[in-house]
């Protein structure tokens, strides 16, 4: 289960995983087997991370763990449930947060009862209802309370409340920081993505999608495999909120030269034949 670790560095901070093949190998050895509950930390994480340019073998991987998400998760450092709502969030199954809405009620200790307030929130925000708030501001307080400051962070963050402090931790990890509420109009920073803006890597496969490069071709462009390729993909639809390369390639030349730095925008590539 320590793969979890990396996969779930990257889902939060779009860093791209070298070793997609050996997490798949994983899952499929204990999928094989029918211990999903064993393997479902992996498995969301995954799952969040793929869903954007590979959603049916995520839906794949979720759709076995469905009968098991009554069951309390064990809040480890692996197995959080804000795990859960994120590939939720990504895949834009509302089945799925409603139920991540109304989790079971249960006697928790005050570390699990944070995750689990965590992701209520997360999850009623995503169905736009405001009362997910109260969760979240209690999830603050409680990681707060234990010495958590990623998760006290990442929880302000999703307020759009986070303070100069833990907007500086969560950048420093990757993840970019919300708009403090009460800031729009004339002048105030765009809105932000919930999972992060995207890196240099991604801003280069993005530009060359736009290009018309197949991933077979950015691969070799870049030097990087064609998996790589697929994970910057997801990684790019999930910071962005898009869902095709259609949608991104708009999105690229409508509003790519506002938002990314000059010097992602004018990088020379060859191009390919078919788009001479």
């Amino acid at each position: 289960m320590l793969l979890c670790l990396p996969v779930a560095a990257s889902v939060f901070n779009g860093q791209t995983l070298d070793f997609a093949d050996l997490v798949e190998a994983e899952l499929a050895f204990w999928y094989a087997r029918g211990a999903f509950q064993r393997t479902a930390p992996l498995a969301f994480w995954w799952a969040a991370l793929i869903v954007a340019t590979r959603p049916r073998d995520a839906a794949a991987i979720v759709e076995p763990l469905r009968p098991y998400l009554d069951y309390p998760v064990d809040a480890g450092c692996c197995s959080i449930p804000i795990a859960r709502v994120v590939y939720a969030v990504r895949a834009k199954d509302s089945e799925l947060l409603r139920a991540f809405a109304a989790p079971p009620s249960v006697e928790r200790a005050p570390w699990h009862r944070a995750h689990d307030l965590l992701a209520k929130g997360a999850a009623m925000a995503a169905l736009r209802d405001s009362s997910g708030r109260t969760e979240l501001a209690e999830a603050r307080r409680i990681f707060g309370a234990l010495d958590a400051p990623f998760y006290a962070a990442y929880a302000a963050n999703a307020l759009g409340e986070a303070t100069e402090d833990e907007s500086d931790l969560l950048r420093s990890l990757g993840i970019e920081v919300a708009r403090i509420r009460g800031t729009s109009g004339a002048g105030s920073r765009p809105k932000a993505q919930p999972f992060g803006a995207p890196t240099f890597r991604e801003q280069q496969v993005a530009e060359l999608v736009a290009r018309g490069f197949s991933n077979r071709k950015i691969a070799e462009q870049l030097t990087i495999s064609e998996r790589t390729v697929e994970v910057h993909l997801s990684n790019i639809f999930g910071k962005l909120g898009l869902s095709s390369r259609t949608q991104l390639v708009r999105w690229a030349v409508e509003g790519r030269a506002t938002t990314w730095p000059a010097a992602i925008v004018s990088t020379e590539f060859e191009l390919p034949r078919s788009a001479i």
